[in-house]
């Protein structure tokens, strides 16, 4: 989207910038898939359907495939999104953020599931609650960043789940 682009969708709203004021930052880059042989299995559960400008949430479920109990940390933008249109281009993502003073914890006990969910709350629109996602088909990429484990070895975990097929609702 450029700044002309941004311009001009909030001008249909009735809010009036100029271009020369608006930056726009490009989506992150996608991590690698999980390896094989990655200490933990992910598996991502998000709705299919949703509605423009809604409130949207995706969740990671970790499970534990050594036999050892690991016990991991993260920030709170462990989880970060690109959702992209039928064109593959991006259309809305979660930028990563500094990681703040909030640390999170988790338990996974050997081969079984960690004690926590991994969660991702955002809105259905573009950057602008005046801007919702309009009806269409969308792909959502998940991705984890800095998922810290700690076992026998420590593993920092950077991947992105399989793509989401997104439908926004008129």
């Amino acid at each position: 989207m450029t700044p002309q682009e941004v311009a001009d969708a909030l001008k249909a709203q009735g809010i009036f910038v100029s271009a020369d004021h608006i930056s726009v930052l490009g989506a992150p880059a996608l991590p690698p898939p999980l390896a094989p042989g990655s200490p933990v299995r992910a598996r991502l559960v998000a709705a299919e359907t949703a509605r423009g400008g809604e409130a949207y949430s995706a969740e990671v479920h970790l499970t534990n495939l050594t036999f050892r109990t690991l016990e991991g940390r993260y920030g709170s933008s462990v989880l970060d999104a690109v959702i992209e249109d039928s064109a593959g281009k991006a259309v809305y993502w979660a930028t990563p953020r500094l990681v703040g003073m909030i640390l999170h914890l988790t338990t996974c006990p050997a081969l079984a599931d960690c004690d926590r969910t991994l969660v991702l709350n955002f809105r259905l629109d573009r950057f602008q609650p005046a801007l919702p996602l309009q009806p269409g088909n969308y792909t959502l990429h998940v991705f984890v960043t800095r998922l810290v484990l700690h076992g026998r070895d420590t593993f920092t975990l950077s991947f992105r789940l399989p793509p989401h097929r997104l439908t926004i609702l008129p």
